[in-house]
């Protein structure tokens, strides 16, 4: 099985009602985005598994405390709206953010790399574009130049797509990261729809 089938934890299909259950959404994001980092480079987005991993922790250590109360990814948020705490440091509303835009991030990368036409070896440009319309608006400059020497040291097309072949047919594994993009890519719209509705920050 390809990297993506081969997932103990998979996103699901986002329910009608959009009530993402939290648990769910956060092992998700633990066992396919930062595996996925790590076979981009370990080192060179560190960055990025770091924020993501920190996110993932606080929106974890916030579940843990009630796991009936705190079911989905909607509750946590309104109890904090209700509260008047989105805004203050390490709120699980903020944690909800960055995380997002890290999944958005890596959904745009995904997309970018399935629709290349040219299907250039190179990476970088499907990766600096996903990074221009996803984190780059919110990273200060200093970031943003550690973030060009991330790029340069991204696998090539042919050597990611074996690290995630896990020998199976080029089709197949095609189909498996579209079928991954798009679900990941629902919760995305699904939490960045609530957070607008609530007027919260923009993801």
């Amino acid at each position: 099985m390809s990297f993506y089938a081969n997932r103990k934890y998979k996103f699901l299909e986002v329910p009608d009602n959009g009530e993402i259950e939290t648990e769910a959404f956060l092992l998700a994001s633990q066992d396919s985005v930062i595996n996925l980092l790590d076979i981009l480079g370990p080192k060179a987005f560190a960055f990025v598994k770091a924020d993501v991993n920190g996110n993932i922790s606080k929106l974890k250590a916030r579940y843990d405390e009630n796991p009936s109360k705190y079911k989905t990814l909607t509750a946590i948020v309104l109890e904090e709206i209700e509260q008047g705490t989105t805004r203050r440091p390490h709120s699980a509303t903020d944690a909800l953010l960055w995380l997002t835009r890290g999944l958005h991030y890596m959904s745009l990368f995904i997309c970018n790399m399935l629709q290349d036409e040219k299907q250039e070896e190179s990476l970088k440009h499907c990766m600096q574009d996903a990074y221009n319309k996803s984190l780059k608006p919110y990273h200060p400059w200093v970031v943003h130049k550690g973030v060009q020497i991330a790029f340069m040291a991204m696998p090539y097309r042919s050597q990611l797509m074996h690290s995630l072949s896990n020998g199976v047919d080029q089709d197949i594994l095609k189909q498996d990261i579209q079928d991954y993009h798009d679900l990941l890519q629902g919760h995305v719209d699904t939490i960045k729809e609530f957070y607008q509705q609530r007027q919260l920050e923009r993801i």
